[in-house]
């Protein structure tokens, strides 16, 4: 049973089709929804369908990134963790998402309503190939007004304290 609104999104290289199905609370059927759905992916290649958030329509994602966020969540470093265990439940200031898909790359944290990033980078971001593509996915992120703060998981796991400050701060700086 459908419990939310059905968002999707076809991006063309003109233009954004979009389509809003109803709910069955509030009159909307199933079928209706895979009717619309067929006749938007009939239209449209699949590798440019993209998924919007309903309260979000800023930052449309590709659809195919969100069972790969669930797997990261379900294996998370011991920095995000305890990073996550930290900032849930607007414990900084506003509201943060585990491993969300923002275009085509997934970030560590997010929040939907500062457009803040949060990214704990790890031993293998050290990597010259690893530099350069994170460096090519901030840039992406931060042209889609996105701001991108990163820790590395080092200073994660021993100054938590210090890292929730700098959050805190960059938080408020936003207001």
């Amino acid at each position: 049973m459908y419990r939310s609104y059905l968002f999707t999104l076809a991006w063309t290289t003109q233009s954004v089709v979009g389509c809003v199905l109803r709910s069955p609370f509030e009159g909307g059927s199933r079928e209706a929804a895979g009717d619309v759905l067929q006749v938007l992916d009939s239209t449209v290649p699949h590798e440019q369908n993209y998924s919007m958030s309903p309260r979000h329509f800023q930052f449309p994602y590709r659809r195919d990134l969100r069972q790969k966020a669930r797997v990261l969540r379900k294996n998370s470093t011991l920095g995000e963790v305890l990073l996550w265990r930290a900032i849930k439940g607007r414990r900084v200031g506003c509201e943060f998402h585990r491993q969300v898909p923002v275009g085509d790359y997934i970030v560590d944290f997010f929040c939907h309503e500062k457009a803040l990033a949060v990214e704990i980078d790890g031993s293998t971001h050290d990597h010259e190939e690893q530099f350069r593509y994170d460096q090519q996915r901030q840039a992406w992120l931060e042209s889609k007004g996105i701001r991108v703060t990163r820790f590395s998981e080092k200073a994660v796991r021993e100054d938590i304290d210090g890292v929730l400050d700098t959050l805190r701060q960059c938080v408020n700086s936003m207001d």
